[in-house]
C-alpha cells in the first residue's frame, strides 16, 4: 500500500512485504508451537521450517524475476 501511495518506492514496498511476511510466519511457528505445547528445540525446529519455506518462496521471486 505504502509503495502505491508513493510514500516508499515500489521496489522498497515489495521487500518491505516480504520481511513482515517472514515476521508473521515466524509469529505463527511460535504460536503453533506454543499451542501444542512443544519444547525449546521443537519450537526453533517449527520457526526454523515456517522461515525455510518463507525463504524458499523469496528465493523463487528472485529467480523468476531477475
Amino acid at each position: 500500500m505504502l509503495g502505491a501511495l508513493g510514500v516508499m518506492s515500489t521496489s522498497a514496498a515489495v521487500w518491505a512485504a516480504f520481511g513482515l511476511g517472514l515476521v508473521v510466519l515466524g509469529a505463527q511457528g511460535i504460536v503453533v508451537a506454543r499451542v501444542e505445547r512443544l519444547g525449546h528445540s521443537a519450537t526453533i525446529g517449527v520457526v526454523a521450517a515456517n522461515l525455510g519455506l518463507g525463504l524458499v518462496l523469496v528465493a523463487l521471486k528472485l529467480l523468476v524475476t531477475h
